[in-house]
């Protein structure tokens, strides 16, 4: 007899809703290996047709087989829970072994990387229209991140020859700000992005319920163009972040990506800097 029960969700960032899937899948190793999840994601936001499950548009589920002897399963558990202590990892483990991507994204992210094997990538999220409420608490500035970007590529510099930088961003703006001044001080620098990608017009969130700018485009196509810079984030080598569930969830997919977190460097999240 196999145990299915169902992981739902409903209304939250594409990115949340990733990390938050994989983290249930893990806990149901931990708890219940002999349980066979089945994914869905009700996500209006992202989906063009009534009732359609996101989830399925975009990963499936492998390695989940009905587990009947009970030393097994306790086996199966140990494995997982002796991970968890460390997070990226266990949730690494989770990914690489039960998710699959489907070809829709895989495609589009090794075209984006198609000819680079020599190259050092280096990425960046530019996060600050997410939510129109929040660009003050999540990110340092534009001004800031630009520099800390910059110090990055030179110093990668200093040991590669070859750098190519992956702007993932939902905001016009800054990406063409940061495409301009990296190319002032490193025009040999090659710049990648996703040349399909949906930006956000003014401070309209790509992925919020506010997005009348986006009108006309289809909700697919935001999902696609969130799940293809997550993906482009976990081929780079380097990648600076602010607080962001897009970076998170690379950093998920991809264990050797080495991550300069921005808002900590500037002490966002502490009590003393909201209260200033």
């Amino acid at each position: 007899m196999s145990f299915y029960t169902i992981i739902k969700c409903h209304s939250a960032g594409m990115c949340a809703i990733l990390n938050s899937t994989i983290q249930t899948i893990e806990s149901l190793l931990n708890s219940s290996p002999h349980i066979i999840p089945k994914v869905v994601w009700d996500l209006p936001i992202y989906s063009d047709t009534l009732g359609e499950n996101t989830w399925d548009t975009y990963f499936n589920l492998v390695g989940f087989t009905p587990i009947l002897d009970q030393a097994k399963e306790i086996e199966v558990a140990k494995a997982y829970s002796s991970l968890s202590s460390t997070p990226r990892i266990s949730l690494n483990n989770v990914f690489k072994n039960h998710i699959r991507v489907k070809p829709i994204i895989t495609n589009k992210v090794d075209t984006i990387f198609r000819d680079l094997d020599n190259y050092r990538l280096i990425g960046v999220h530019l996060r600050n229209t997410d939510r129109i409420i929040e660009p003050q608490y999540s990110s340092p500035g534009i001004d800031k991140m630009l520099k800390h970007l910059l110090l990055t590529i030179n110093e990668e510099y200093t040991s590669y020859k070859n750098i190519a930088l992956y702007i993932a961003s939902d905001n016009i703006p800054d990406a063409e700000l940061i495409k301009k001044e990296v190319l002032v001080c490193f025009p040999t620098i090659k710049l990648l992005e996703d040349p399909d990608a949906v930006r956000s017009p003014g401070q309209l969130s790509v992925h919020g319920t506010h997005d009348s700018g986006l009108s006309g485009i289809a909700n697919s196509k935001k999902a696609e163009s969130i799940l293809t810079d997550v993906f482009s984030l976990g081929r780079c080598d380097v990648v600076l972040r602010t607080c962001s569930n897009v970076t998170a969830s690379s950093a998920i997919i991809n264990l050797s990506t080495r991550y300069i977190d921005i808002s900590k460097i500037y002490g966002k999240f502490t009590e003393e800097w909201v209260t200033q």
